[in-house]
């Protein structure tokens, strides 16, 4: 078996000196590496390969580091690209780069990934100035509040499953002045914020979440077009939740609540 793993390493690195040599100065258009324990390279050799990637002008990049327990351990080079427009990141350990800026990156998916203080994933965010979805898992694992702070933001997905951390208050802040579609899937997180949102945005929102968050936004949405509840459960109980919901003030006289 020994032997075998340390075949399968030695045609991955051979394969990937031969591809990312140096002497090589075509661009790379997309490069996806997914890493398994099959293969159990060690993180200096992947941040190798991005950065080979990234001085050849990557432009869509897709990490995965499917179930192995070696994680990037230092920052990426990933976190100053001046040709990303498309970033997918999965089960990997973002480290606190001191310098993070992405100016062409519009679409960025980020999936069970670790973050070592809620600075972290804030500066990723807010360092992508033309940013304008952000697909967002977040691991059972990660820091109790996010905060998204963008400017260009205008499509953010969200989804938080249940967690163990139930005495602790998990809180997400948006702050997007041009988001108009929204879409969470959260039983975890207790607080919500969105702040800041400009009057001619059009926001579309869809929730699959716990009644008192939905209740804020039907609430506290002045500029709200159209909210999207999907229900879950037996007729009776879908029933009453009907029953809640037209009993909500609203923030917006024009909002239109679909029920799916």
């Amino acid at each position: 078996m020994v032997g075998q793993e340390k075949a399968k390493q030695a045609c991955f690195k051979g394969f990937g000196n031969k591809f990312f040599n140096s002497d090589r100065s075509s661009c790379i258009h997309k490069l996806k590496l997914t890493i398994t324990e099959e293969i159990d390279i060690d993180a200096s050799y992947v941040s190798f390969l991005i950065d080979a990637a990234i001085k050849r002008k990557v432009q869509h990049l897709d990490l995965h580091w499917c179930g192995v327990s070696k994680f990037f351990t230092k920052p990426l080079k990933v976190y100053n690209s001046e040709t990303l427009v498309d970033l997918k990141l999965s089960e990997v350990l973002l480290d606190d780069a001191q310098i993070v800026y992405l100016p062409c990156l519009k679409t960025m998916h980020l999936e069970d990934n670790w973050y070592p203080n809620e600075a972290t994933f804030e500066k990723l965010v807010s360092s992508c100035p033309v940013l304008e979805e952000l697909n967002l898992i977040i691991h059972e694992e990660d820091i109790k509040a996010f905060r998204v702070h963008s400017r260009s933001l205008k499509k953010l997905n969200l989804v938080r499953s249940y967690i163990h951390f139930i005495s602790s208050v998990l809180a997400v802040v948006i702050d997007a002045p041009l988001l108009c579609c929204l879409s969470i899937y959260d039983y975890a997180s207790e607080s919500y914020i969105v702040n800041n949102l400009e009057s001619i945005s059009k926001l579309d929102i869809s929730l699959v979440f716990e009644m008192k968050l939905i209740r804020y936004f039907i609430e506290n949405s002045a500029i709200l077009k159209r909210l999207t509840l999907r229900l879950v459960g037996n007729s009776a109980r879908d029933n009453y939740t009907l029953k809640e919901l037209l009993r909500i003030p609203r923030g917006s006289t024009n909002c239109e609540v679909v029920i799916l």
